[in-house]
């Protein structure tokens, strides 16, 4: 017997802890403009510690893909037990996970990282994001994690390396940007459309950005100073990059607590069709 009429196409269905976050809203929005169906809980509907509220929300969504996105920079149980949870849940239900990495998993060496390097965490944040890696990949071994690197937002809604600047060229708070630690900005609505992509199209329905698994960098292709970054950053909110107090990070008295240069190679997420613009 034949069928007449049409088929009814049912929308995606997308989780996304952390959505209201300075990422997470670009991912939401994103997502809802390719017409995916997005759930994305506060923090105080969902707490990531919770493995049973969790799992009881992704069993009742049904989602085709997680994007986890939630932490506190100093609070390493929601870090390391969260991202735990997430991939735990995310492995049993069978559904596509992206995690949201960092380059501070790194210390610092002269030639870009690979994501084959091994980490080598500086300061208590690096450590953590390390050891969250580490539960998300024993726990989901085909979750994808996304290392990425300072994010920067368009004029009207900055990032926290352009707050910084906006605060030190003001007089607002001191703030010493380093001569020596180097890292790859990016433009956070471009690292959204790459975990966007990254999330789509799961069960061997995609190309070959679906199929990835385990880190994937994916920065900018410029490898910038912090004073650098600011410098450019002041001159492009129309502020005086001369007002920005600059030092190497043994003359500010830190040196071996931050990480130095670390440059993300991102060849290997450029060969999938993501990348991230020039600052």
């Amino acid at each position: 017997m034949g069928t007449t009429g049409y088929v009814r196409r049912v929308a995606r269905r997308l989780v996304v802890t952390g959505g209201a976050g300075f990422l997470g809203r670009r991912v939401c929005g994103l997502a809802a403009g390719e017409g995916w169906e997005v759930v994305a809980p506060s923090s105080a509907e969902l707490d990531v510690r919770d493995l049973a509220g969790l799992t009881d929300l992704v069993r009742s969504v049904r989602p085709d893909a997680l994007v986890h996105l939630a932490y506190r920079r100093a609070e390493r149980d929601i870090i390391v037990d969260g991202s735990r949870n997430v991939a735990s849940v995310a492995a049993t239900t069978g559904v596509r996970l992206v995690h949201l990495s960092t380059d501070m998993v790194f210390g610092g060496q002269e030639v870009p990282y690979v994501e084959a390097d091994p980490p080598g965490p500086v300061g208590a944040y690096g450590i953590a994001k390390t050891a969250a890696e580490a539960a998300v990949s024993a726990a989901a071994p085909d979750a994808v994690l996304v290392r990425t690197s300072q994010l920067l937002g368009e004029p009207d809604d900055l990032g926290q390396p352009q707050l910084d600047v906006v605060a030190a060229a003001t007089g607002d708070q001191p703030f010493t940007f380093f001569t020596d630690e180097f890292r790859c900005p990016a433009l956070a609505i471009d690292v959204a459309r790459g975990v966007l992509a990254l999330a789509r199209d799961t069960a061997g329905r995609a190309g070959a950005a679906a199929a990835v698994s385990g880190p994937l960098h994916l920065a900018g292709p410029e490898a910038l100073s912090r004073i650098e970054l600011a410098r450019r950053i002041a001159r492009q909110l129309g502020l005086d990059p001369d007002r920005l107090v600059s030092a190497s990070q043994a003359d500010a008295g830190v040196a071996g607590t931050r990480p130095g240069r670390v440059v993300l190679d991102s060849s290997a997420a450029a060969a999938l069709g993501l990348t991230c613009r020039p600052v």
